[in-house]
């Protein structure tokens, strides 16, 4: 699993990007430059089994007085060969079609 956080989360003082003074401002909370604060990606093995699939995030977070989680479940859809090269095999019976009417025309 890779995890991608913004730029801001690297700046000492956020405000200096043009972010206004006078508004309270959580990193965290907040898009950077039109990207989500933190951007979770998946990595599936080549031959995991296809289907539907259920996966449970927790995070953690907190200050110096408190430590909260919030859980979130989301579901993502390993697919399968068909699903794949779908495209790919549409495009070529097409094309093989083509190919064999035009050599019947050929051949008449």
């Amino acid at each position: 699993m890779d995890v991608n956080l913004t730029f801001a989360y690297f700046m000492d003082n956020p405000r200096v990007k043009g972010i206004p003074s006078g508004f309270n401002f959580i990193v965290s909370e907040n898009e950077w430059d039109e990207n989500p604060p933190i951007l979770l990606s998946l990595n599936t093995d080549e031959h995991a089994p296809s289907g539907d699939y259920n996966i449970t995030f927790t995070f953690t977070y907190g200050d110096n007085q408190k430590v909260l989680q919030d859980y979130k479940t989301t579901q993502f859809h390993v697919t399968n060969w068909w699903e794949r090269s779908q495209t790919w095999i549409q495009i070529s019976a097409v094309a093989i079609a083509l190919i064999s009417l035009m050599v019947a025309a050929i051949r008449k």
